[in-house]
């Protein structure tokens, strides 16, 4: 199977690209485990379901555990209930944590249930939150490819930079590392592939602008009637060389 984690600074495009890839991959090469492990979840919207549950609710369900039964595998059992089914893929999604306390304990059954669910599936997509934090603390560990999501920006780059060397740092086991640069307007190509290049990015997509992307997105609806925008078609090839 193929694990994709995605990784990038908030407000670049992360979960609505990791939606494309999932749309793409749910047609050519179903089905697809989509995990949302994103506290501020919206992945969903973006695919057009809506969860049955969250993560998070299964961690508050553990006080009404039998006596007879470990909190670990109550939990596990709690997170199957919460998949949602799609068209093509099933959507898990990881949700805000109930009330104060810390997220250490729900990351950890998070990347054991992870990794026996994934065995009945060819492929997994991960949207990661915003920032570096999961990649310290090790949440997308076994992956094959690590996508960067960075906009056309400074700024963006160097946060994208930033990712890549942290995951190197921590050794993270992927067999890919590729940038993506999303938003990119026509005639600013050449300029963007040498920024990224500038940065020691070797393996990189440049993504157009999408107006219909961009006004779904306002609206908060899901990333439909896109067939053959030139956005999808780079998605998809981007897919058939490194996913599928």
């Amino acid at each position: 199977m193929t694990r994709v984690a995605m990784a990038g600074k908030g407000g670049v495009g992360k979960t609505t690209l990791a939606a494309l890839i999932i749309e793409y991959i749910s047609v050519s090469d179903p089905p697809v485990l989509a995990i949302d492990a994103d506290a501020n979840a919206n992945l969903g919207e973006k695919l057009g379901v809506e969860p049955r549950s969250y993560m998070s609710v299964a961690l508050d369900d553990i006080k009404d555990a039998p006596p007879s039964v470990a909190k670990h595998d109550f939990l596990k059992s709690r997170v199957y209930r919460a998949l949602t089914e799609g068209k093509g893929f099933d959507l898990l999604v990881m949700g805000r944590p109930p009330g104060k306390g810390c997220y250490c304990f729900a990351h950890s059954v998070m990347k054991d249930t992870i990794g026996t669910l994934a065995k009945g599936y060819p492929h997994m997509i991960v949207d990661n939150e915003a920032g570096m934090e999961h990649l310290s603390r090790g949440t997308i560990e076994g992956i094959d490819v690590l996508i960067v999501v960075s906009d056309p920006t400074v700024p963006g780059l160097k946060a994208a930079t930033r990712i890549r060397e942290l995951s190197e740092e921590l050794e993270i086991s992927a067999r890919r590392t590729v940038l993506m640069v999303n938003s990119c307007l026509e005639g600013e190509e050449e300029k963007i592939r040498t920024m990224v290049e500038e940065r020691g990015f070797r393996d990189y997509v440049l993504l157009p602008y999408d107006e219909t992307i961009k006004r779904l997105n306002a609206e908060g609806l899901p990333l439909q009637g896109l067939e053959g925008s030139k956005i999808l078609n780079v998605v998809g090839r981007m897919c058939e060389r490194l996913i599928l």
